[in-house]
Parts: C-alpha cells; structure tokens; sequence
C-alpha cells in the first residue's frame, strides 16, 4: 500500500478510479509478476470495503485480472556444486546457505528463523515465521508451519552461527552489517559472485530448495518426508514438480542425501 498503491491513488476519490486507470497502474509496475498479484490482493480489499460501504456503486476490482505465472524452471544444483559453492562462498554467509541447501527451507523462513525455535537436542527447528524485505510474516500456507529434521550439515552450521553470534540476536542469520537478510543482498552480493568464482552457470537462489529436493528424491528418499521438509501443502505438488527425480524405492531419514554428501567429502579429502 505504501510504496506501490498510495502514491499513485491516495489523493484519487475511489469513486473515480477507472479500470483502465488501474490496468494502467499494472503496466507501469517493475517489479515482478508475482509482486504485481500480491499488490492487486490489497486493491481489491479495499474496493470490496468500500463496495459493501455503498461509497461505490461498481467493483472495477471484479474486472481486473492476475497477471500469468508461468512455473519457474527447476534447474538444480549437483552435490558436487553445492560444496564447490560453500567453499567459494563468503565466509559471513557460510551458515545460511548450508542451511538453505540441507533442509530445503524458503529464503524469508531461512531468515525469520529464531534462536528459539532451533533445538539441538532435538535436531529438530521450527518453521513459524518469514522475514521478507525487513518485515515478519506468517508462513506461506498452514502446512508451512512445521517441525523440520537437521541433517549432520545444518547441525554443524547452526552450532558455527551459535559459536560466533552467541546467539545474541534473535534471529539466527543477519547480514556482515548486523541487519536482516534481504533476497537482494543475498543474489547480487553473495550469490551471483560465488557462482562466478565456481564457475557454476548462474540460476537464481530459489534453486537451493529444488537443490534440496531433487539430490532427496533422485536418491531415494520417502516423498512424504520431503513434502514435510519443504512444507508443500499435498503430495500431488511433490509429485507435479519432482516427477523427473523420482526413484521407485524411498526412505525417510535424510540418510540418502547424507550418503552422497559424505561421499563426495571424502573423495575430496
């Protein structure tokens, strides 16, 4: 609303707002598809308020449709590259990564994620909140409130974080400056340059979830263990995504990815 609604028609009477006025809107926009949804979600509570109001006759609202979404392309990276890329990477930012590439977690639920919902003991944490552009949130959906399991590598790097932050902050992860991870930082400053420097073809960050996803289920891992981990609210989307890297033997316990992982290290050492 701020940033994208207002300054375009805080001082517009509603009543005078057109629908060829806020396709217009739209057109003007550069930002990305799925934020232009997002900002449409606001318009049309606000239009539905004043609708059922009577301070407007019309919804124009009703009239104004999503833009397409087309699927982004799954396009993973090998065990071999992710190690290669938390070698190259900077060294502030080790952590964050190793837990994006080991559990599957979305960007923001990497960045919200709290020093009291990470249990060692239990080797468990808690997925509850995002951080997305420097503001809290609830989690995509319902089912993206869970309990994930921490394989051997985010254990480890979570013990690092503790070791150097004391887990004075509240949030595991914050930026070399002491702030908030934010995606643009993270791509432009971090990402892009440790794909350079491994000489590893540039994909953008989300790849790590599928990463995540495709090194599970190409070596056999339960896929409702998966589901669970990535926080995906039915199997069929599982299913619809990852169809290409599904084995037919499974499990359940992050051994298969762990075996790959530990193989790798090995013949590296």
């Amino acid at each position: 609303m701020n940033l994208y609604i207002l300054p375009r028609f805080g001082n517009c009477p509603i009543t005078g707002i057109s629908y060829l006025d806020i396709e217009e809107f739209k057109a003007g926009l550069e930002v990305s598809v799925k934020r232009i949804n997002n900002i449409l979600v606001s318009m049309r509570s606000v239009f539905t308020m004043a609708f059922k109001e009577g301070i407007i006759k019309g919804n124009v609202m009703l009239k104004v449709d999503n833009l397409r979404i087309d699927e982004p392309t799954i396009n993973p990276l090998s065990m071999d590259e992710v190690l290669k890329v938390l070698e190259c990477v900077h060294t502030h930012y080790r952590n964050c990564l190793t837990i994006l590439f080991f559990t599957g977690l979305r960007f923001g639920e990497m960045a919200g994620l709290k020093w009291k919902n990470v249990h060692l003991d239990r080797k468990t944490a808690r997925i509850c909140e995002t951080l997305v552009y420097g503001e809290e949130g609830r989690t995509k959906t319902k089912k993206s409130n869970r309990d994930i399991d921490l394989l051997p590598p985010a254990i480890e790097a979570l013990i690092d974080q503790g070791n150097q932050t004391h887990k004075k902050p509240d949030y595991v992860f914050l930026d070399i400056h002491g702030k908030p991870l934010t995606t643009d930082h993270m791509r432009e400053v971090i990402w892009k340059p440790a794909l350079e420097k491994c000489g590893i073809e540039y994909r953008p960050m989300m790849q790590t979830r599928h990463t995540f996803a495709t090194i599970s289920l190409s070596e056999g891992e339960n896929i409702g263990w998966v589901q669970h981990m990535l926080g995906h609210s039915s199997l069929q989307m599982i299913f619809t995504k990852y169809y290409a890297w599904m084995p037919k033997e499974t499990r359940n316990d992050g051994s298969a990815m762990m075996r790959v992982f530990h193989s790798l290290n090995r013949s590296k050492g």
